[in-house]
């Protein structure tokens, strides 16, 4: 957080290339989250601690990679270490992309203290994450110069995108 700034008004005086980094890492995370999340539900017998567990671990994963892979890429094409604030940004992008993940957390973790069931938890984890991609891109691109009917038709070919995923992933876990 730059000092005496709240998020709200970083957000608004990032850069676009900032702007787009941290869109660019919620997408990311989310579809990783999403994956993981499908194998976990058409697994079937599901234990919602497990899950939860499951999904903590690859999202904490995956934004560690996110992040070495910032450091890695920016030595590679500069051929300098990132400066404080290179590195700043890129922890900022990495871990905030954990916000994408905060409603399907909730869920699994209701299920975990027996609120509801593990399996319905799982499946409304996979819903809230494919609508987390369509409302990311829909913030995204709100402001873009994109006429209204390539909006929808973006925010429309990603929906069917997340619904290929959610298919091909259950194809491939009930076999």
């Amino acid at each position: 957080m730059v000092p005496g700034m709240r998020g709200s008004e970083f957000a608004g005086r990032a850069s676009r290339e900032q702007q787009a980094d941290s869109i660019k890492e919620g997408i990311y995370l989310t579809f990783a989250a999403l994956a993981v999340s499908l194998a976990v539900a058409v697994h079937g017998d599901v234990e919602a601690a497990s899950a939860l567990a499951t999904l903590l671990v690859s999202a904490a994963g995956m934004v560690l990679a996110i992040f070495v892979a910032d450091i890695v890429s920016h030595l590679v094409v500069h051929d300098l270490l990132m400066t404080r604030a290179g590195r700043r940004h890129s922890f900022r992008s990495a871990f905030g992309a954990l916000a994408t993940i905060v409603l399907p957390t909730a869920l699994l973790a209701a299920a975990a203290m027996g609120w509801w069931p593990a399996d319905t938890a799982v499946w409304a984890a996979v819903a809230a994450l494919a609508a987390t991609l369509l409302v990311i891109t829909a913030l995204a691109i709100k402001g873009t110069a994109l006429p209204w009917w390539q909006r929808i038709a973006l925010v429309g070919s990603l929906a069917a995108l997340s619904l290929a995923v959610i298919g091909v992933q259950t194809i491939a876990h009930s076999h």
